[in-house]
This record gives structure tokens, C-alpha cells and sequence, in this order.
């Protein structure tokens, strides 16, 4: 992959000066896997809005978008082999020629959550109908108190079926999934701003500020109050 590059791009610029590029790019390419396409979303804005605001050129920027597509699409035919992106073919054509960021922001997000709509629709034919009904539950209840007892009363099953089942189909523990999409919500919900920290923080299930930004800033590298500003 490393070898492709854009007219004029001069290769000793293309270091990393972003220190947690390589972190969301790990983390959205975990989420593809999974096929969750909130979480891909929420990383691609967050690598956009990196490689935006580090003020590189921008054919620094459109090579290293082409790279995650080329490893995108490289998941997707291993998962799904029978999925074919027509669009696949027009890529290098299509970042080469666009010049404006927000435009190449949809691009890449348009191509990623075709990906992980493909995964996906391997993923739910084979996924344990228990653990596709306690994740419809969390998803529809983030605000509320969701404990790994809770959701076992709720799928009547045992606390540590239930934990077996959600490291074996989704490879993380109960916890690790549910903080997750507590703070993907978050992200969702600090793009609008009639909705302040403190509101946010008890929209998504937490009682205390300062935990909920610690957490955001573990999981992202950045405040809430950051992420919002960056917008």
C-alpha cells in the first residue's frame, strides 16, 4: 500500500504528526470487522478531522484516505467474498481530482460504511440471537443503568453466559461494548449543540461529568469539549 502516492506528494512530509492517527485507524478497522457502522463513522470523522486540522498538504491527506480505503476493501473481500465494490475501481481517480476536504470526508465515509454494511450482512446471518437482542436493547437504552446482571435477566440466561457469549461474538467483554457505544453516542450528540456536556453525560447512562470525560478522552484522545470544538 505504502507505495502509492499523489502528484507533488513529497514523501518526507508524509510523517505522522498526529500521535493518535495510528490508534483510531487500529480502532476503525476493529470496528469494520464487527461490521458496526456507528463506530466506523465515529473514527472516520475523528481521522478526518485529525489529518484537517494538522494543516499537511493535501495530497498527504488524500494518500493516506486512499490507504484506508485499499485496507478497507481488502477486510471486506476477506470477510465477504462474494461482495464486489464497483465504486472500488474509480478510487484513485476520484481522491486525485477532488480538492475539497469535506468532500473527500463523505467519500471516504460513503466507501467505509458500504464496507461495513457488507460485514454486517455476514455478521447478522451467523450472530447468536441472544447477544442481537440484549445489543438492540442497549443501543435503544444507553441512558439507562445497564448492568451485565441486568441483560442476563433481560435475555433469561446466566451472567456468565452471557459474558462468554459476548467475548466469543463480539471479542470484547460486556463492559468494553457497552462503553463503546455510550461514547459513540456521545460523539453523536456533541455534533449538535443544543446539547451541553452535563446533558450528554446523563443521555448516555453516566451520573458524573468528570468520569464520562475521562473516559472519552482514554477512548479518543481528546475531551468532549475538544472533539466539539474540532468540529
Amino acid at each position: 500500500i505504502g507505495g502509492i502516492t499523489f502528484p507533488d506528494t513529497n514523501p518526507s512530509s508524509l510523517i505522522d504528526t498526529q500521535k493518535n492517527e495510528q490508534e483510531f485507524k487500529k480502532q476503525l478497522f476493529i470496528k469494520l470487522k464487527q461490521g458496526d457502522s456507528n463506530g466506523v463513522k465515529a473514527y472516520i470523522d475523528l481521522i478526518t478531522t485529525q489529518l484537517i486540522n494538522s494543516e499537511q498538504d493535501l495530497n498527504i491527506i488524500k494518500n493516506k484516505l486512499f490507504e484506508i480505503i485499499v485496507t478497507a476493501n481488502s477486510i471486506t473481500a476477506e470477510t465477504n467474498s462474494s461482495y464486489i465494490n464497483e465504486e472500488y475501481k474509480n478510487v484513485f481517480s476520484v481522491l486525485s481530482t477532488e480538492s475539497n476536504v469535506n468532500s473527500l470526508r463523505n467519500y471516504v465515509l460513503k466507501m467505509l460504511l458500504e464496507y461495513t454494511s457488507a460485514i454486517n450482512h455476514i455478521r447478522t446471518q451467523s450472530e447468536n440471537p441472544t447477544i442481537s437482542k440484549v445489543c438492540f436493547y442497549i443501543q435503544n437504552n444507553l441512558d439507562k443503568d445497564l448492568s451485565l446482571e441486568q441483560m442476563a435477566e433481560y435475555a433469561n440466561i446466566s451472567s456468565f453466559y452471557l459474558s462468554k457469549l459476548f467475548k466469543e461474538e463480539k471479542g470484547v467483554s460486556f463492559i468494553t461494548y457497552l462503553t463503546d457505544r455510550r461514547l459513540e453516542k456521545a460523539q453523536e450528540l456533541l455534533q449538535k449543540d443544543k446539547y451541553s456536556i452535563k446533558e450528554i453525560t446523563a443521555m448516555i447512562g453516566y451520573n458524573d461529568q468528570n468520569y464520562f470525560s475521562r473516559l472519552f478522552k482514554n477512548k479518543f484522545g481528546i475531551s468532549p469539549s475538544e472533539y466539539r470544538n474540532s468540529l
